[in-house]
């Protein structure tokens, strides 16, 4: 059996049986070791789930999360109440569900929708203030101006082609949602529902991915391209040089855009499978608001550059120590670190850190603004490490 280190680097004796492992350490600094031990409860099968972390801004950090939807599900964002806040549905099979808040939970309303093959849009059609339903067929649109299974077609017309990328979003400002087709990259655009084109205008590569929203607040929709993790923005309904460009999320994700704040400003939310990563995030500003302070948001950067390399590197090798933490590389000159072993579950694992003052402290540290986590199994008795990096 491996021996903990103390925090001289020295090693001691323990007794020959599985114990869990913490050690915390705050910039780079390594507190007194703590040994624990945790019953984990045994891991059950599930259905995988969908993570969707959104953002109020382009900043490169998630500020909240939901738990909601299955993997394989396609998700729709709308404001289904007319709060002037977006949240999401998702569609599996015909079947489509939505939720009102961004919260995991129940479904508000599930109803079944179009055929398998339709491409199912959204938008405010008629300028009620709520988003509902549509599909494209081919090249045919249907529309409705309520949410209903398969109510009446309020709108039908035929536009462009079957193999065009489709746009929705409000060009002119009146309120009403309307269309643009991208064709390689050339944007073609129609400010009623209806076959007519008003706009036509080349932006971006034909190789990115389009997008649309509001991303300035003004109530008026425009477009950007998605390159990689990399988004091109700009304010005005023409081509020309990107307002701004930003990175964020990572290439293999599945974005969507929404208002999330009610502040009329379109920011990205992005859907990915279930991770324990991620409900250590929401354990922590759980226990945070507890404690009164500010929470935490979540860094990429200090996963993907600390948090997950380092669990990956404990598993692999059983080297369980601080890594060296270089200062400003996820733009923050604060780090701290808490590491662990031998805890199979969020659950266990928090609460072990909680039960720790050293790690307790890097939690509640009021100076922290952002962290990543990162977990890694092994195939040695303690089975999973744990990784959590604070700025």
């Amino acid at each position: 059996m491996r021996q903990p280190l103390d925090p001289a680097g020295s090693r001691y004796r323990t007794p020959r049986r599985r114990r869990a492992r913490l050690l915390a350490g705050i910039c780079a600094l390594v507190a007194p070791v703590v040994s624990t031990t945790v019953t984990a409860p045994a891991a059950t099968a599930a259905t995988p789930t969908l993570n969707l972390l959104y953002a109020n801004d382009f900043s490169g950090f998630f500020g909240g999360m939901t738990n909601w939807g299955l993997v394989g599900d396609r998700v729709l964002v709308g404001d289904w109440n007319g709060d002037g806040r977006d949240t999401v549905a998702v569609r599996r099979g015909l079947t489509v569900y939505f939720r009102d808040s961004l919260t995991s939970g129940g479904s508000n309303r599930v109803i079944n929708y179009g055929r398998a093959t339709d491409q199912v849009v959204v938008g405010d059609w008629n300028g009620d203030g709520k988003d509902s339903l549509g599909v494209r067929r081919g090249n045919t649109f249907l529309l409705a101006d309520a949410i209903g299974d398969t109510p009446p077609t309020t709108h039908e017309f035929t536009w462009g082609r079957s193999t065009d990328a489709v746009l929705v979003g409000d060009w002119n400002g009146d309120g009403r949602d309307t269309f643009a087709l991208r064709r390689g990259s050339t944007i073609y655009v129609s400010n009623s529902l209806s076959n007519r084109t008003d706009l036509t205008f080349n932006y971006g590569l034909a190789t990115d991915t389009a997008v649309s929203g509001d991303w300035n607040g003004d109530r008026i929709d425009s477009f950007g391209v998605r390159r990689g993790n990399t988004y091109y923005l700009r304010d005005a309904v023409s081509g020309g040089a990107a307002t701004r460009t930003v990175a964020w999320g990572q290439p293999s994700d599945t974005v969507v855009f929404g208002d999330w704040d009610g502040n009329r400003a379109v920011t990205p939310m992005a859907v990915r499978a279930d991770n324990p990563r991620y409900r250590v995030w929401v354990l922590t500003n759980g226990e945070r608001a507890k404690a009164g302070r500010a929470a935490l948001k979540y860094s990429d950067c200090l996963e993907i550059k600390y948090a997950q390399p380092w669990a990956a590197y404990m598993a692999r090798t059983g080297d369980f120590r601080h890594q060296s933490l270089l200062q400003g590389r996820c733009a923050k000159d604060l780090t701290g670190e808490n590491i662990a072993a031998g805890y199979l579950t969020p659950e266990a694992v928090m609460s072990a850190w909680m039960n720790s003052p050293g790690h307790k402290e890097n939690i509640l540290r009021p100076q922290f603004s952002i962290m990543g986590v990162g977990v890694a199994d092994s195939t040695d008795a303690y089975r999973k490490y744990w990784v959590q990096n604070f700025g």
